[in-house]
């Protein structure tokens, strides 16, 4: 996961690829990102011909630079070579030590590499180049720096695929309205390069209308591209009909012949989801926005990410600023403890004393589970890793509320596979765990009921092994009361609830989300105001690592 600042960074560039189709600006811009970012002497971007199997420079910067704009050399020399043959990022502390190293190219610039990391720029699994940044000024690069540069890289290689296929598109477009003739050969080259766009792409004409659309454009409408055309485009775009009377970036294009930008939100089937809709124009014969070139991503998980980040920073500081609180409350509460017992007992029960005392006794209990709470789940070396058995541990949870569910006459639905792989967790922290995510559904449906007398309360318990993402994936759904979204925003921060006073401390969640993150795990809520919760945890196979 990214850290708050890396992803800033991956957001500007996003914004900066966004923003335009110049290809030589884009890179221009990453480049010298890349360049200060890592503190590096020198940067370059390789791309592949296929054709020769060579590797040229697009861009260069640092010393060397302006020797590298005619060079070239093989796609299967040198560290770059490396990258390109076998796909991976590479992270060379002594380049001059390395058997891999191509030396020519330091020959040719007069730059001396010492140090340097990589990454291969892939679209599809397709190689298209390589990203270089050399000898670290600020000491050594880092598996850190290589993981951040392989984030980089994913825009950037989509920055290229994407000015290459507008750019064919563009030059397409144009020899369709000169070469009249060629009209059926053309129109196949434009439907193959919006298919391989994976975006939603449409284009659309004065009068708001979809004339040409890719497959990623008609996946979403579940048609085909043929039956789009002629349709409105806010009928095509999720989200595009809620704006096509406000603020339509399409309009905007085409009165002003700028790119316009909007973000709209739709619902589905799969909840609402946020769309970010570009348009660029695309010139006619007399000048001005003949037609417009709509491109639609689904940013919903992007924004989710952002979310994730945000919060898990955020949990982190109020985790250790609640620690180090606790630590400091800790003497000062023993001797407000010691002295109301002390006090307690002295006193007799017709006394005036007595019933004050005896407040303040049990705000000091309860403050003191508060902080025993807090210390129990701040020290990290409490965590012991060994295989588990996940099923085993989601057992001994149930039998443990069992009586919980008897009693509010609850049914408890589990679908629990034999033979799932085993993890490597702490088993005392995932009982804990899942005791606090099947007491939160019984609370809720216990809710529900009281409101509802006769209501049929039901939680359900199921596991699944994922092989895609070599992990176990837990699930604890109820029909109790839900989530609304205001508290959906706050409810793994420490001591938030909305129970009372005496039912809660708040610390539940956010001990739930403090031993997911240690096993290297995540933890995602879906709800619904009045129909339901299902929390979802999804555990690494090889879990974390003790120590």
């Amino acid at each position: 996961m990214e850290k708050p600042e890396e992803l800033v960074i991956l957001n500007e560039i996003g914004a900066q690829v966004a923003s335009t189709l110049d290809l030589d600006a884009i890179l221009a811009y990453i480049m010298q990102k890349v360049k200060d970012v890592f503190e590096a002497e020198a940067c370059s971007l390789m791309l592949l011909d296929d054709k020769e199997q060579m590797l040229r420079f697009k861009v260069s910067f640092g010393k060397g630079a302006e020797e590298t704009k005619t060079l070239s050399f093989p796609a299967d020399q040198g560290l770059a070579g490396w990258m390109v043959q076998n796909r991976q990022p590479v992270l060379s502390p002594n380049v001059q030590e390395d058997p891999r190293f191509y030396g020519q190219i330091d020959h040719s610039t007069g730059l001396v590499t010492r140090s340097m990391i990589g990454t291969p720029l892939l679209v599809k699994q397709r190689v298209i180049g390589v990203l270089e940044a050399i000898n670290s000024l600020r000491g050594a690069f880092t598996p850190d720096d290589v993981r951040f540069l392989s984030s980089v890289a994913t825009p950037v290689a989509q920055a290229i695929e994407n000015a290459r296929l507008f750019t064919a598109l563009n030059q397409a477009y144009a020899d369709l309205l000169q070469h009249k003739q060629q009209i059926e050969e053309n129109r196949n080259l434009l439907q193959a390069i919006f298919d391989g766009i994976g975006d939603a792409l449409v284009i659309v004409d004065r009068d708001m209308r979809v004339v040409s659309a890719n497959a990623s454009a008609a996946k979403i409408t579940g048609a085909t591209p043929e039956a789009l055309m002629g349709k409105p485009y806010g009928k095509v775009l999720p989200g595009a009909a809620d704006v096509v009377a406000e603020d339509c970036p399409v309009r905007r294009t085409i009165a002003s012949g700028q790119n316009a930008h909007r973000l709209c939100k739709a619902s589905c089937g799969q909840g609402v989801r946020e769309w970010e809709i570009r348009t660029y124009p695309l010139s006619g014969e007399s000048g001005g926005a003949a037609r417009v070139v709509v491109f639609g991503r689904d940013v919903t998980d992007q924004r989710r990410m952002e979310a994730s980040v945000t919060r898990t920073a955020k949990l982190a500081a109020v985790g250790k600023l609640a620690a180090g609180t606790a630590h400091e409350l800790s003497n000062p509460l023993t001797a407000i403890l010691g002295n109301a017992m002390l006090l307690h007992r002295l006193l007799t029960r017709d006394s005036s004393a007595y019933s004050l005392v005896s407040t303040i006794l049990e705000a000091a209990e309860r403050s003191r589970n508060i902080l025993r709470s807090l210390l129990d789940y701040a020290r990290q070396d409490q965590y012991v890793f060994a295989p588990i058995d996940v099923n085993a541990s989601l057992e001994w949870s149930i039998a443990l509320l069992k009586y919980s569910f008897d009693e509010t006459v609850i049914q408890l639905r589990r679908d629990l596979p034999p033979r799932l792989p085993s993890i490597n967790a702490s088993e005392s922290h995932l009982r804990t765990l899942w005791t606090n995510l099947l007491l939160n559904a019984v609370d809720a449906v216990k809710a529900r009921v009281k409101a509802k007398p006769g209501f049929k309360g039901q939680v359900e318990v199921w596991s699944v092994y994922v092989p895609e993402d070599l992990a176990v994936r837990v699930a604890v759904r109820d029909n109790g009361t839900g989530i609304s979204a205001e508290h959906m925003a706050r409810m793994f921060e420490p001591f938030f609830t909305t129970k009372k006073p005496s039912e809660g401390t708040g610390l539940g969640l956010y001990i739930s989300h403090t031993i997911v993150e240690q096993h290297g795990g995540k933890i995602e809520v879906e709800s619904a105001l009045g129909q339901g919760t299902t929390f979802t945890v999804t555990l690494p196979v090889e879990g974390a690592v003790d120590g």
